[in-house]
């Protein structure tokens, strides 16, 4: 989450540059400019998961469990992490903005979605709203696989952080066409 959230802010460090204007003068369609930079980012996403993966597969010898399903997990939590770096540069203004509630956001995910703890020992009304998280998701299907559980047993999780990446895409997209960013 945490540079999910610089990835986004480039996109309103570009705008202030004049950088993402130039991009918008050329022949290419405003969406795929944006499509770009939201790619961008989820490969950053998806860089940061598989390097913690792997390396704690050989520095640790931690199993995460079936390869297939964990790289699926690693593509589709990265999916619903930038799409709220996406949201974010929709919403704020500066780049300053971003990088300072985008630590606060990544902060609070990590605490909601059981990246730092357990949360079996918080109340029940926490883990229920930990489930806007793409931690959370991310972190429960990590779980089932690293327990032996099989693609089958993260169906929902995959579905839940593919519809999170895909609503917050959308919300984003619609809110920075509506700022102009996006237009030329």
């Amino acid at each position: 989450m945490y540079t999910v959230t610089f990835g986004g802010a480039s996109l309103l460090v570009e705008s202030r540059a004049g950088t993402l204007a130039r991009m918008l003068i050329s022949p290419t369609n405003p969406g795929f400019v944006l499509g770009g930079k939201g790619f961008g980012i989820f490969l950053t996403a998806a860089a940061q998961l598989i390097i913690l993966i792997g390396g704690t597969s050989l520095l640790f010898r931690l199993s995460w469990g079936d390869g297939t399903a964990v790289a699926l997990l690693i593509l589709a939590a990265a999916f619903g992490a930038s799409g709220w770096g996406i949201l974010m540069a929709s919403v704020l203004k500066t780049p300053g903005q971003v990088a300072v509630t985008g630590s606060a956001i990544a902060l609070l995910f990590g605490i909601l979605g059981g990246s730092f703890f357990d949360l079996s020992m918080l109340p029940e009304w926490v883990r229920k709203v930990g489930m806007i998280t793409p931690n959370s998701w991310a972190n429960e299907g990590f779980r089932i696989l690293s327990m032996g559980g099989q693609l089958s047993a993260i169906k929902t999780n995959l579905i839940a952080l593919l519809v999170m990446g895909a609503l917050l895409y959308a919300l984003g997209t619609i809110l920075i066409s509506r700022r102009g960013l996006v237009r030329k």
